[in-house]
C-alpha cells in the first residue's frame, strides 16, 4: 500500500539455492540475527527451533538473547502442564534439557522460523535478563577463587571452607551460618547452577550433581555429601540424589484418571530390547500365549530391529516367519521424549497397547552407576507412555513389567530376600555390587514412585541366575562367569569343587522357562480381581515384586559330576579347592602374558582371565579382610501363586548340564553348535 516507494526492505535474509541453479531461498530476517559486543554475529532461530523440536513435551517456545553483550543467554517456555512450583523443579528441567542446548550449540540444525515474537518477548523479560547478564559478568571470576590451588582438597574442613567461599561469592551474601538454608536464605536456581559448576571443578567432584545441592541444601550438609564421595561413599550419595532427579521427573507427569475405563481389552504389548537372549525368547511367549495381540518391538536398530530378530530367532530354531503378522519393530531411543518416536507413531502405542514388558538394560558389569542415565530417563519416559493412554477414549492406564536383577539383593538382605522393595543405601555398606545391580536398585525404586504417584499398576521381575535354553537351540553367553568358569576349566584341567557362599546354591532358570514366567506374571489374573493381571492391585501401594529362581534347588557339589563328564569327552579334568582353582588361573595369566602374543586366542581357550577379579571379589570373596555371607534363596511364594511355568520347573538336571557344556566347549573349538 506505499505505492509511492521505489523499493521496500523485507529484511529477509536470502542465499543462493545449492540445488536449483538461479534460485534464491529464504535464510533468516535480519532482526533476527542477534550482534554480540565483539562484533560476531549469530542466527539464533535455528538453536531455538532445535532445542524446541528436541524437548517435545517439555518446551513450547525458546528464545536466543545477547545482542549488544558479550555472549548468548538462553530464555525456554516449559509445557504448561508441567509442574514448576520451586527451583529445584526448575533445575530438574535443566538438567533435563541440557543435553539438546549442548548439541544446538555444537550443530544448529537449519528450521523454519518460530512464532515467538522476539521484540515483544524481550521487552517483557528486560529486567530478568538484566539480572542474569549481571549475575553472569559477576560469575567471569569465580573459578578463579582457586585458581592457584592445584590439590584436591579430601578432608572437611577444606571442603567446607570451599564451599562456604563459593556460596558467599555467588550469592553476594556478607555471611551463612553452616546450618542455615540455602533456599531459605534467598538462593535462586540461577546461583545454585553456578555454585555447582565453580564446586565441580574446585573440589574435583565432577559428578557432583545438581539435585545434590537440591538435597542439601547448606554449607554443612553439601559439606558431608561431597565428602561422602570422597571417600568412598560416592554411590550411595549419587543413588539419593538420582532417586531425587528422576522421581522428580516423574512428579512432573501429571497423572491422568479416566473413569470412563471399564475394561481391559487392549491385549497389545510393547517389548523393549527383544533382539537380546532374554528378549528374543520373551518375543517367542509372547507369539505362544493365547490372548496376546499385536507385539510392538523397541529397539535402536536402524529397522527397529528386524533383520536382528529373524536373524536371533532362527539360531534359537524359531521360524522368522511367525514375525510377519503380529510384530512390529520400531526404532526408539528410550531416553528421548517421546521415545524418540515420531508422532504418529507414539500416538499408535497410546491408543493401542495395554502392557510394556521393559527388558531392555545394558548387561555390563564394568560400567559406573552415572553410566546408566539414560536407561533411567528411558524408564521415566515409558512411565509417561504408560500415563499417557488414559488421556482420551476408554482406554486404562498401560500396566508395565520391570525386568530386575537378583544383584539389587545380593549383600543387602539377611535371610530370604523378600517380594519386596530394599532400601537405597544410607551410606557406603560394604556391598560389592556394581553400578549395573545399583542402577536396577534405582529403576526398582522409580517404579514404585510410578506406582504411587501415577496410580499405574507396575511390576519388577527380579531375576535371578539366568541359564541357557533347554527347550530350544542357542549357547548359554560363553562370556558369562559362569561358562567361562568351566571353558577355562577345561583348559587348566581342574574344576573347583565349590562356588562358595554367595553361589553355592544351583537354583537357575533357564531362559526359555524364565520368558514363559514373565509372560505368565504379565497374563495372570488373580481370582479376586475381574482384570489387571499380577500387577492390578498393588498400584495404590506401589510396586509389586516377583522374584523368579528355580524352587527345586540343587547345590553346586550335585551338579558336578555331570559338568566333569561333559568335560572329561575332551580332555582330563581333576577336581580342586576353589582356592587351588584361583591359584591355577592367576598361574595361567602370567604364563600367558609371556609366552605368546594371541591374546584372542587365550581369551577363547581361557575366558575366566577376564573375569579373575570377580571371582577373586565377588564368588568366592578372597580379598583382605573380607567376609562372605551365605546368601539365601529369594522368596518366591508370590510368583509361584501367578506362574504355573515355575511351579512346574524341575532341578537342573544332568541332561541340561550336558547340553549346555557341550554347547560352551563347541562355541571354544569353533564349531556349530
Amino acid at each position: 500500500n506505499q505505492e509511492y516507494l521505489a523499493e521496500f526492505r523485507t529484511r529477509d535474509l536470502w542465499e543462493p539455492h545449492p540445488a536449483v541453479p538461479d534460485a534464491w531461498r529464504w535464510v533468516a530476517r535480519t532482526d533476527d540475527i542477534i550482534v554480540f559486543l565483539n562484533g560476531e554475529k549469530t542466527n539464533p532461530v535455528t538453536m531455538e527451533q532445535g532445542v524446541v523440536a528436541s524437548n517435545p513435551g517439555l518446551l513450547v517456545g525458546a528464545i536466543v538473547v545477547g545482542a549488544q553483550r558479550f555472549q548468548a543467554a538462553l530464555l525456554v517456555e516449559p509445557e504448561p502442564t508441567l509442574k514448576i512450583e520451586n527451583t529445584a523443579d526448575e533445575a530438574t528441567l535443566i538438567e533435563r534439557i541440557w543435553p539438546s542446548i549442548e548439541e544446538a550449540n555444537s550443530i544448529a540444525p537449519a528450521h523454519a522460523r518460530g512464532t515467538i515474537q522476539r521484540a515483544v518477548s524481550l521487552a517483557q523479560y528486560s529486567a530478568e535478563l538484566d539480572k542474569l547478564y549481571a549475575a553472569a559478568d559477576a560469575a567471569e571470576g569465580d573459578n578463579d577463587i582457586m585458581a592457584d590451588e592445584v590439590y584436591i582438597p579430601l578432608d572437611r574442613e577444606t571442603i567446607t571452607r570451599r564451599i562456604r567461599e563459593t556460596v558467599l561469592s555467588t550469592t553476594g551474601w556478607q555471611n551463612i551460618e553452616d546450618s542455615t538454608g540455602f533456599f531459605d536464605s534467598g538462593m535462586d536456581s540461577l546461583q545454585a547452577l553456578r555454585i555447582i559448576r565453580a564446586l565441580r571443578g574446585a573440589l574435583g567432584a565432577s559428578h557432583l550433581a545438581l539435585s545434590t545441592l537440591y538435597h542439601n541444601p547448606s554449607i554443612a550438609r553439601l559439606a558431608e555429601a561431597v565428602l561422602s564421595q570422597k571417600s568412598n561413599n560416592g554411590d550411595s550419595d549419587l543413588m539419593q540424589s538420582l532417586l531425587g532427579t528422576y522421581s522428580g521427573l516423574i512428579r512432573q507427569i501429571k497423572s491422568t484418571i479416566n473413569n470412563s475405563a471399564t475394561a481391559d481389552d487392549n491385549t497389545d504389548v510393547i517389548l523393549t530390547g527383544s533382539t537380546g537372549t532374554l528378549g528374543t525368547q520373551i518375543l517367542r511367549a509372547l507369539l505362544d500365549r493365547p490372548g496376546v495381540g499385536h507385539i510392538y518391538c523397541l529397539n535402536r536398530g536402524s529397522d527397529g530391529g528386524g533383520a536382528v530378530q529373524r536373524k536371533r530367532f532362527e539360531a534359537a530354531g524359531i521360524s522368522g516367519g511367525r514375525l510377519d503378522d503380529r510384530v512390529t519393530f520400531l526404532q526408539a531411543y528410550l531416553a528421548q521424549p517421546f521415545l524418540g518416536l515420531k508422532e504418529d507413531k507414539y500416538e499408535t502405542l497410546r491408543s493401542r497397547v495395554g502392557f510394556i514388558i521393559h527388558n531392555a538394560w545394558p548387561v555390563n558389569f564394568n560400567l559406573d552407576l552415572l553410566a546408566f542415565r539414560p536407561q533411567l530417563a528411558g524408564l521415566v519416559n515409558l512411565f509417561a507412555l504408560s500415563n499417557a493412554a488414559a488421556a482420551s477414549g476408554g482406554k486404562k492406564k498401560m500396566k508395565l513389567l520391570f525386568v530386575s536383577s537378583v544383584g539389587v539383593v545380593i549383600d543387602r538382605t539377611s535371610g530370604n530376600a523378600p517380594e519386596a522393595l530394599v532400601e537405597l543405601p544410607e551410606k557406603q555398606d560394604g556391598s560389592s555390587s556394581n553400578g549395573y545391580s545399583k542402577s536396577k536398585l534405582l529403576a526398582e525404586h522409580l517404579c514404585d514412585a510410578a506406582a504411587c504417584h501415577l496410580n499405574t499398576s507396575v511390576l519388577v521381575a527380579r531375576v535371578g541366575q539366568v541359564a541357557g535354553a533347554i527347550n530350544h537351540k542357542g549357547v548359554w553367553n560363553p562370556a558369562e562367569w559362569l561358562p567361562s568358569l568351566v571353558m577355562s576349566s577345561r583348559h587348566l584341567g581342574y574344576l573347583p569343587d565349590s562356588l562358595g557362599p554367595r553361589f553355592s546354591a544351583v537354583d537357575w532358570v533357564p531362559v526359555d522357562a524364565l520368558a514363559d514366567i514373565v509372560v505368565d506374571l504379565v497374563t495372570h489374573h488373580p481370582s479376586n480381581s475381574n482384570s489387571g493381571g499380577a500387577v492390578a492391585k498393588e498400584s495404590a501401594e506401589g510396586a509389586g515384586v516377583r522374584n523368579i529362581r528355580n524352587p527345586a534347588v540343587v547345590n553346586w557339589e550335585d551338579v558336578l559330576p555331570a559338568i566333569k563328564e561333559g568335560i572329561e569327552g575332551r580332555g582330563t579334568i581333576e577336581v580342586v579347592s576353589a582356592g587351588a582353582w584361583l591359584d591355577r588361573l592367576e598361574k595361567s595369566v602370567d604364563a600367558t602374558t609371556t609366552t605368546t602374543t594371541d591374546d584372542a586366542g587365550v581369551i577363547a581357550a581361557n575366558p575366566a582371565v577376564k573375569l579373575i577379579e570377580f571371582y577373586k571379589n565377588s564368588v568366592w570373596n578372597v580379598s583382605a579382610g573380607s567376609t562372605s555371607t551365605e546368601m539365601t534363596p529369594m522368596a518366591i511364594e508370590k510368583t509361584l501363586d501367578a506362574s504355573p511355568t515355575l511351579r512346574d520347573l524341575p532341578p537342573v538336571s544332568r541332561a541340561w548340564m550336558h547340553k549346555w557344556v557341550d554347547e560352551w566347549l563347541a562355541t571354544a573349538a569353533g564349531g556349530e553348535v
